[in-house]
């Protein structure tokens, strides 16, 4: 059984997972998003670390971005290349316009990542910042 590091930060606790293997985690995530506008593509852009993207396909060639990492591969630059993948897998695959996502402030770290791939921050409200990346055409 392949277990996620836990986060030890509290406010990432909803994405600490116990109890399931990898294809078992998988296959849960995959249910909790069954709807047809859903890519998961985490094994798509390269198993470079346990992680789960999932992009909703919106509409004018847009997706949005959902992440979630193992504890034990953050801060150590895979986030940064999962991103770059990320962004190439949606210009060159499913041919969309930009990506977008959400991030709490107080999660500086993804935010720097993000920064780094690409995506430009946007709009806030008292905790989320909207950010964006163009994807080339």
């Amino acid at each position: 059984m392949v277990t996620w590091a836990p986060h030890a930060d509290p406010r990432l606790a909803g994405y600490n997972i116990p109890g399931l293997d990898f294809r078992e985690r998988d296959a849960a995530w995959k249910r909790m998003h069954a709807d047809p506008s859903i890519r998961h593509v985490a094994g798509v852009i390269g198993t470079v670390c346990r992680a789960h993207v999932v992009l909703r396909l919106r509409p004018e060639r847009v997706a949005s971005v959902g992440i979630a990492m193992d504890a034990a591969f953050v801060g150590r630059g895979y986030g940064r290349r999962i991103l770059r993948e990320l962004v190439r897998y949606c210009t060159e695959v499913e041919a969309l316009a930009s990506l977008v996502l959400e991030v709490h402030l107080w999660n500086e770290r993804a935010i720097r990542a993000y920064l780094a791939a690409g995506f430009v921050a946007g709009a806030r409200t008292d905790d989320v910042l909207s950010m964006e990346a163009t994807c080339a055409s």
